[in-house]
């Protein structure tokens, strides 16, 4: 099901390549698009693969997997395949080359972890599957919510593109500084896999005090860890824009307005996931559309007015709101959530934090002040946990419910 609903959508990609580029680039650049489609199969496959063994439990084979391709074996082709080709004119044929050559590596190593811990199923067995029409319902729904997930992700770029088709250095910058925030995510995402079995299994037991000690206890840690990236991040913006260039760096407020607009869903904790979790795809599909007509509104009013700053507050703003709403949906349904005493002690240790960042801010200048700042503010922060007693402590018990 899976692989039909990518190969087709990789066709259509392949058939509209030229027309989606458009422009004189299409030429060039319509038939890498369609070298890039075939990546999507391989990608579907290795989902499928690998989401099985964490059907099971198994999550060493899945993160190795994920670990190995993602963040090695990706970036290494990309490096050896650019640096050789670029010296040669062919960049282009160097990055598509990587991308197609990491995931039919990434092929045969989920496959094998497959039928290692699944011997009585083979290939065929996984293409002759039958049809099962309400797991259907529940994936087609899924996937718009992932389509729209990427829209929301592109849809500032897109308006900026557009609102100043004479500056691209504007729509760079930006894209830029909206990497570098949504480096944030990969906190809650990592919990997010190795929490799924644990919740699938509490709500399958129907324990609500278990689900709830266990959710409040992820939450917490979600929005621990990503407080002390985030802040990183933001306090140390000029510095990493300005590895691009000193025209990144002029934008560095970016970051930190992209950053807090993802609060809100870091203090939710993996809410995402437990709506998926119960069945409700539609509820989902329904929250990613009206997202993204929020913040295609918010743009349409801030951007002409404040430029690139107001598609970062217009974004912010939409991501906040669908964050607490979500929140709300979470409470209704499932009766569970992110422990509020706990929240707020967090908050309290991010605010106080940040304040004394943005006292030496204030009295510093230069790249020095920046990194003083960010220590500045790791200490401040762990030592608050420690006091509040956020932080786990050699033989000390932990509260079923934090």
């Amino acid at each position: 099901m899976a692989l039909g609903l990518t190969l087709s959508g990789a066709v259509l990609v392949m058939l509209l390549a030229d027309a989606l580029v458009g422009g004189e680039a299409a030429a060039g650049t319509g038939r890498w698009l369609r070298l890039l489609a075939l990546s999507a199969p391989l990608q579907a496959l290795t989902t499928v693969l690998l989401f099985a063994l964490r059907g099971r439990s198994l999550m060493l084979p899945f993160v190795l997997v994920l670990v190995l391709v993602r963040e090695a074996l990706t970036p290494a082709l990309l490096l050896l395949l650019t640096a050789f080709a670029f010296g040669l004119g062919a960049g282009a044929q160097a990055l598509v080359a990587a991308y197609l050559g990491a995931h039919l590596c990434a092929l045969p190593l989920a496959y094998r972890s497959f039928r290692s811990h699944f011997p009585e199923l083979d290939a065929g067995a996984l293409l002759r599957a039958p049809r099962d029409r309400e797991l259907l319902r529940f994936a087609f729904p899924q996937g718009l919510s992932e389509l729209l997930n990427l829209l929301l992700a592109r849809a500032d770029i897109l308006m900026i593109a557009h609102c100043f088709p004479a500056e691209p250095e504007l729509v760079a910058a930006y894209a830029v500084a909206s990497l570098l925030a949504g480096l944030v995510k990969k906190v809650r995402q990592g919990f997010d896999t190795s929490f799924a079995p644990e919740l699938s299994r509490l709500i399958k037991a129907g324990d609500p005090i278990a689900l709830d000690a266990a959710y409040a206890q992820v939450a917490r840690w979600v929005l621990t860890l990503w407080i002390a990236l985030g802040a990183l991040l933001g306090l140390a913006a000029p510095l990493l824009l300005s590895l691009f260039g000193p025209a990144y760096a002029e934008h560095w407020e970016l970051v930190p307005v992209l950053i807090a607009g993802r609060l809100v869903s870091a203090a939710a904790g993996p809410v995402q996931m437990a709506l998926l979790m119960i069945g409700r795809a539609r509820l989902e599909l329904l929250n990613n559309a009206a997202i993204n007509a929020l913040d295609f509104a918010a743009n349409a009013l801030l951007i002409p007015r404040l430029g690139i700053v107001g598609a970062a507050l217009g974004t912010a703003l939409s991501l906040s709101v669908f964050g607490v709403v979500r929140l709300l949906q979470l409470r209704q349904l499932l009766a569970t959530g992110p422990a509020p005493r706990t929240t707020g002690q967090l908050l309290l240790a991010l605010g106080l934090g940040l304040l004394t960042a943005l006292f030496l801010l204030h009295r510093l200048q230069g790249p020095l002040a920046h990194i003083l700042a960010a220590v500045s503010f790791l200490t401040t922060y762990a030592a608050l946990l420690w006091i509040l007693n956020l932080l786990p402590r050699p033989g000390a018990r932990q509260p079923r419910r934090l």
